[in-house]
């Protein structure tokens, strides 16, 4: 099993935040890496630690033949209720954007927040936050 402190890192450097203001896609982590082992291993670890399982693992395809072939897992908002209040204090990289985060599944909630207007407001400044911080301007 991970340490929270590994998968902590492994976010840093390797994980992506994502949120769309549309209502289709909820907020998410996608991390990638050549080491299909690593990732399945993160995978199990973040489901021991929830109890929720991730998106099974998928491939990246090769688009150049200097690249490698790697490996993504999706992490989804109702793991991150649970994953990124137990990782906060070891983001170092990426902390702005596990904050803004966690408000952003905490307003969406299971449901979205369709029909209120105050909510929906606050999920684009989050959404907004999470993209301007992934452009490198923390």
């Amino acid at each position: 099993m991970l340490s929270i402190e590994y998968i902590a890192g492994f976010i840093d450097g390797e994980g992506c935040f994502k949120a769309s203001q549309g209502t289709k896609r909820s907020p998410s982590i996608e991390i990638s890496n050549t080491d299909e082992d690593v990732i399945n291993e993160i995978s199990e670890s973040i489901e021991y630690i929830t109890g929720i399982e991730p998106c099974p693992a998928f491939k990246y395809k090769k688009y150049k033949d200097h690249h490698k072939q790697s490996y993504g897992l999706y992490i989804g908002a109702p793991i991150l209720r649970l994953l990124l209040p137990i990782l906060i204090d070891e983001l170092r990289v990426k902390r702005f954007q596990a904050e803004a985060m966690i408000e952003l599944v905490n307003i969406v909630g299971m449901r979205g927040c369709k029909g209120d207007p105050v909510a929906k407001a606050r999920k684009d400044i989050l959404t907004d936050k999470i993209h301007w911080a992934n452009q490198g301007c923390p």
